[in-house]
C-alpha cells in the first residue's frame, strides 16, 4: 500500500477534528452536574419549614455540603471551558497565518471546524453560568431553611426548659411544704409523748392506792 504524504493544511484539519471529538463530552458531564443540582432543588424548593412531617424531604447540613461540591466543580467546568476557547482562537488564529504563508485561496476546512468548537464550548460554558447562578438561589434556600429550623429548635428547648424550671420550682415549693408539715406532726408527736408519760406516771402513782381501796 502506497503512502501519501498529507499537506500542511491537512495536519491542521486533523487538530482541529481531534478537539472537536474531545469537546463532545462536555454535554454530558453538564448533563450529570445540573442532575446533582436538580436533585438538591427539589429539595430546597419542596421541603416544608414550618410543619415537617415523615413523608418531608430530609434538609441537612450534608446537602449543604453535597451544593458546595457541585459549585466548585461547575466552577472547576467552567475555568476549563473558557481556557479550551481560548486554545481554539489561538490554533485558529495560527492556520491563518499559516495559509497566508502558503498563499491558499481556499481557508481550510479547520476554520470551520475550530469555529464549531469554539462556539460549542461558548455555549456549554453560558449553560455552567446559568447553572451556578441558579446553584446560588439553592444554596441561600437551603441556609435559609437550616438556620430557621435551628432557631425554632433553639426557642423550643427553651421553652421546654422554662417549663421544666416551673415544674421543679413548685416541687420544689411542695417538697417545703411537707417538710413544714411533717416537722410540725413531729412536734406535736413530741408533746403527745411527753403528755402520755405524765399520764403514765399520775397512772403510777395513784394505781397502788385505788387497789389498796378496793381491797
Amino acid at each position: 500500500m502506497q503512502s501519501q504524504d498529507l499537506a500542511p493544511s491537512d495536519h491542521f484539519d486533523l487538530h482541529a477534528l481531534f478537539v472537536l471529538v474531545l469537546a463532545a463530552n462536555w454535554r454530558s458531564y453538564i448533563n450529570y452536574l445540573e442532575d446533582q443540582l436538580s436533585e438538591l432543588d427539589e429539595k430546597a424548593l419542596n421541603s416544608s419549614v414550618v410543619n415537617a412531617c415523615k413523608l418531608d424531604y430530609p434538609v441537612t447540613f450534608r446537602d449543604a455540603q453535597d451544593l458546595e461540591l457541585v459549585r466548585r466543580k461547575l466552577l472547576k467546568a467552567s475555568l476549563i471551558l473558557r481556557s479550551s476557547v481560548d486554545v481554539g482562537r489561538s490554533l485558529k488564529t495560527h492556520i491563518e497565518d499559516v495559509a497566508r504563508i502558503l498563499q491558499k485561496s481556499k481557508s481550510p476546512c479547520s476554520l470551520e471546524v475550530l469555529d464549531q468548537y469554539t462556539a460549542s464550548l461558548e455555549m456549554h460554558a453560558r449553560i455552567v453560568d446559568a447553572l451556578v447562578d441558579r446553584l446560588s438561589g439553592t444554596s441561600k434556600l437551603i441556609f435559609h431553611m437550616l438556620e430557621y429550623r435551628r432557631e425554632e429548635i433553639g426557642l423550643t428547648t427553651g421553652e421546654a426548659i422554662r417549663n421544666d424550671g416551673h415544674h421543679i420550682k413548685r416541687l420544689t415549693e411542695q417538697t417545703a411544704a411537707a417538710s413544714d408539715l411533717m416537722a410540725g406532726l413531729t412536734e406535736e408527736m413530741r408533746n403527745d409523748s411527753r403528755f402520755i408519760k405524765m399520764i403514765t406516771f399520775l397512772a403510777l402513782l395513784y394505781a397502788p392506792a385505788s387497789l389498796a381501796a378496793v381491797s
